[in-house]
């Protein structure tokens, strides 16, 4: 079970390492029961996930019966937060970095919520009319680039590996990602 405290601690880190601050990861655990608990931060981030996808309804970018698509989204929520770690499992083996697989689940895992979190922002500015369309393209491409750069500082960090190698690892990421993403589109709309 997660505390308060570990949480709280816990979200400190995502914080220091979203201001690209490496001391964030003093504030994971290289354990297994720190890595299964940071898994707690996926029901943190589903409201944001929730408002995200509603947001998207509220712009027309889907056409399907609401239940459908809350099923849909819902078992791409949960494979999109146990698929990266599992292949993860596999590269670090690649890369001899097994040491800190768990550090990194921990620490990836947890800054996935000031991530949401920045999205949620302009996914939200822009549905409520606070910017144009163009303003929330721009806004949101300035979002994905600072969260690629994020995610590449928490890899490289917590793997303690080179920046290309990390680079190559959020290639990963992204990939994997995106073939979630794809699928969902494609079952919404088949």
């Amino acid at each position: 079970m997660l505390t308060m405290p570990e949480a709280t601690k816990a979200l400190q880190g995502a914080y220091r390492l979203a201001r690209f601050d490496k001391g964030g990861l003093a504030h994971f655990e290289n354990t297994s029961q720190g890595a299964m608990r940071s898994f707690y931060a996926a029901a943190l981030v589903a409201p944001f996930y929730v408002l995200f996808v509603a947001s998207r309804r509220a712009e027309g970018d889907m056409a399907v019966d609401p239940w459908r698509a809350a099923i849909i989204e819902g078992i791409a929520y949960v494979i999109a937060w146990v698929a990266f770690p599992l292949v993860m499992a596999w590269l670090v083996r690649i890369i001899d970095r097994e040491r800190r697989y768990l550090l990194f689940v921990s620490a990836y895992n947890w800054c996935q919520v000031p991530q949401y979190a920045l999205y949620l922002g302009v996914a939200l500015a822009f549905v409520a009319g606070m910017m144009g369309e163009e303003a929330a393209a721009f806004f949101g491409v300035v979002t994905f680039l600072y969260v690629l750069a994020y995610t590449w500082f928490v890899v490289r960090g917590a793997l303690d590996i080179s920046g290309v190698v990390a680079a190559g690892i959020v290639s990963v990421d992204f990939l994997v990602g995106m073939m979630i993403k794809l699928s969902v589109i494609a079952r919404l709309h088949a």
